[in-house]
Formats: structure tokens, sequence, C-alpha cells
């Protein structure tokens, strides 16, 4: 359990390490969040969760990532606040130049963490 953080990081240094420093290509790239969710995958199915358990972790996981792509990208994606009870707006991202794409797996790894009761490496 205590490898999925360190598994997505290897992911990404993995995946990263395969381009030619077009770093943007890599994160843009949904594959890259296709492992990353796969990696959540595996920890839940090695550890039996329950299925209430198991949802919970792809639920919270997912819907935060997904807010993620819908800061960066309002003129293409709606967020759910407001749309499931009490998921609230959520702050508007500044006006410095942010990878979205990277933000959303940075988020994804570190809410799973917490979610599993993970302790931070």
């Amino acid at each position: 359990m205590v490898k999925f953080l360190a598994l997505c990081t290897a992911v990404v240094v993995v995946w990263g390490c395969n381009s030619k420093n077009n770093y943007e290509a890599v994160f843009k790239d949904p594959d890259l969040y296709s492992k990353t969710v796969h990696e959540l995958n595996t920890v839940v199915m090695g550890n039996n969760f329950s299925p209430i358990v198991a949802s919970r972790n792809y639920l919270y996981a997912n819907i935060a990532a997904y807010e993620v792509v819908a800061a960066g990208y309002p003129d293409k994606y709606t967020s759910l606040a407001g749309q499931i009870n009490g998921l609230q707006q959520m702050p508007k991202p500044g006006g410095k130049k942010i990878n979205f794409e990277f933000a959303l797996c940075l988020l994804f790894a570190s809410l799973v963490n917490q979610l599993l009761f993970l302790k931070a490496v």
C-alpha cells in the first residue's frame, strides 16, 4: 500500500525520461492518467478493500481530478460544484501559468495517498 505514491512517481519519471524534454506532451498524454488510475486499482485490489471503500477511493480522486481539468479548461468543461451534493465552488486559478495536467497527477496521487491512510513519503 505504501508503494502507491512511489509507483505513481515512477510512472511519471519513466514516462518523462522517454520524451525529448517536452514535458507538456508527457502530461497531456491521457495514457499517463490512465496508468495512474491503474496503480490505484492495483492497490485497491491488493488490499481487498470493501466495495464501499473502494468506490469512495475512486470517486473522490476522480472528482478532484475532473475539477482540476475543469478549472484549467472552463470553456470545455463545467465544474461539478452544485451538481454533486456538498461540493462547493473551487477557487479560481490565479494569474500564473499552471500546467493543469501535472497538477491533476499530483493531486490524484496526493489525495489517494490520504484516502488510503498512507504516510506521506
